[in-house]
């Protein structure tokens, strides 16, 4: 994208985090999620009928999350665009970076896609100076979105609002993250990615990282 890489930054009471613009490979990743659903609107597949019969919200959802699974590698020179393209050219040289994506579906009129947490949590076993690029499919706000604690140990929860072709950049590592029922007319197809920077030097002096005083580079 050359001279159009862009971005504007989210202050937190604590740390930063970014919102990029990649609109040409967003539209190939909704078209693709589109086509594995057979859906024109990505926001209304909790009309589609359900294929079998499911016992509760968590039996539905998962069975439309493995659906993208079993293709996710159909988009995985997108996804590796995404870290060439954005984030290299932001932090640096990436160490780590995963493939296949972690998938969500939130969809309407049921529970929560994912409960609140941090990566950081042990039981994760994910690698120390993670971070999380969340990239949405579909207009996400209100409890269709993630809510995103605004500084470590806060209990402070905000939405995020995004439109496809913004990807959100956070540290899930240290931050609490879930979402709640989703009560809105629109479901929320969304991709996780996590890395991390081969020198976080870059991604510190940005202020990325909840646990480090961004104050030091203000």
């Amino acid at each position: 994208m050359g001279e159009k890489h862009a971005y504007r930054k989210l202050f937190n009471e604590g740390s930063v985090m970014f919102v990029l613009y990649h609109e040409p490979v967003e539209a190939e990743l909704s078209a693709w999620a589109k086509s594995v659903f057979g859906v024109t609107k990505l926001e209304e597949l909790h009309l589609l009928p359900d294929p079998v019969s499911f016992n509760n919200y968590v039996e539905r959802l998962y069975y439309r999350v493995n659906q993208l699974k079993d293709k996710i590698y159909e988009i995985q020179e997108e996804i590796e665009n995404i870290k060439v393209q954005l984030l290299v050219p932001l932090v640096g040289e990436i160490s780590k970076y995963q493939f296949p994506p972690s998938i969500r579906c939130h969809l309407n009129g049921g529970g929560t896609a994912s409960a609140f947490h941090k990566d950081g949590d042990a039981k994760y076993k994910i690698s120390a100076n993670s971070l999380n690029l969340w990239i949405p499919l579909t207009r996400v706000w209100g409890n269709n979105s993630i809510h995103i604690e605004q500084s470590m140990n806060s209990g402070n929860f905000r939405e995020v609002i995004l439109s496809p072709g913004e990807i959100l950049l956070f540290d899930a590592f240290n931050l609490t993250h879930g979402s709640f029922p989703n009560d809105t007319n629109s479901s929320r197809i969304s991709l996780d990615i996590r890395f991390v920077p081969n020198d976080i030097t870059l991604a510190q002096k940005l202020g990325l990282y909840a646990n480090y005083p961004i104050q030091k580079y203000k």
